[in-house]
């Protein structure tokens, strides 16, 4: 499904990237660059690689996530959105991490875990307000970190609390350029 060409935040007519220049200072990023509405397809390859352990399905997703990207300068940092240490056990594996390292490889860019998850409560459900609060305190920079541009990396977004609340610790950190790409975007899905 394709993305409507609108803020994820406010909804207002914004392109390429999904965030507006109102809404910018208040989520924390630069940019967001999401392939899909989470409908259809793009919904049952998340689920695949979520809940199905369908690994290799991050290859194919991260393939897509690339083809949306502008030119990334050659120091860009690619991040994942840390996941719920519970999620990872019950996985094996964490989903984003998958697909931020296929995109580092993909583009010759940096890989880092430049953020360690801290809060572990899971968000399926829940509400704006209810995500913004449990990710107010969720990341912490990790150490030995170098300021360069970032991009962070998530399968799927609803709300935006998850990416916002990296972003502001990046940002708290010292990176002046944070950008964000998901495969999915689910606020604006109709879902």
């Amino acid at each position: 499904m394709p993305i409507k060409p609108v803020c994820y935040r406010c909804q207002e007519v914004t392109s390429p990237s999904l965030i507006c220049n109102r809404c910018r200072p208040q989520a924390g990023l630069d940019h967001l660059w999401a392939v899909s509405a989470y409908g259809g397809l793009a919904k049952q390859l998340v689920a695949a690689l979520k809940f199905n352990r369908a690994q290799s399905v991050a290859r194919i997703m991260a393939i897509a996530m690339v083809e949306i990207l502008p030119y990334l300068a050659p120091n860009t940092v690619i991040c994942p959105l840390p996941t719920a240490n519970q999620r990872i056990r019950q996985r094996g594996y964490d989903q984003t991490e998958l697909l931020a390292r296929q995109i580092a490889q993909q583009t010759n860019r940096p890989y880092d875990h430049l953020l360690n998850r801290l809060g572990q409560s899971r968000q399926v459900g829940a509400s704006r307000q209810v995500r913004q609060q449990q990710q107010a305190q969720a990341y912490q920079l990790a150490a030995n970190t170098t300021i360069q541009p970032v991009l962070l990396v998530d399968d799927i977004l609803t709300t935006g609390a998850s990416v916002e609340a990296a972003a502001r610790v990046l940002r708290q950190a010292g990176y002046k350029d944070v950008s964000a790409t998901v495969f999915a975007h689910k606020a604006l899905a109709g879902s």
